[in-house]
């Protein structure tokens, strides 16, 4: 058995509170803006390559395949068509 402060103390990163989604998902929290609305954009402002991704990042925790709109970023920068790379059915 074990408790949300059982999960905080082993991941004190990841499961703020007891929450698996790293913070309560409240609106400002949301779509964009979270983690926070300068880090919405799965980069990092003034840093050039430092793309982020993981359950925190948009479009939130629990959410299956969040790494892809991340690929979809780096792919977007880089002038590469994600789309036409990934026209296929993945195996």
């Amino acid at each position: 058995m074990r408790s949300p402060l059982d999960h905080e103390r082993d991941s004190p990163a990841s499961f703020v509170k007891g929450d698996i989604h790293g913070c309560a998902p409240f609106m400002y929290q949301s779509v964009g803006h979270r983690p926070t609305p300068d880090l919405g954009s799965f980069t990092v402002p003034n840093v050039e390559a430092l793309y982020l991704v993981g359950p925190f990042m948009h479009p939130g925790g629990g959410v299956f395949g969040a790494g892809r709109a991340t690929a979809i970023q780096m792919m977007d920068d880089m002038d590469i068509d994600y789309d036409k790379v990934f026209a296929g059915d993945v195996k």
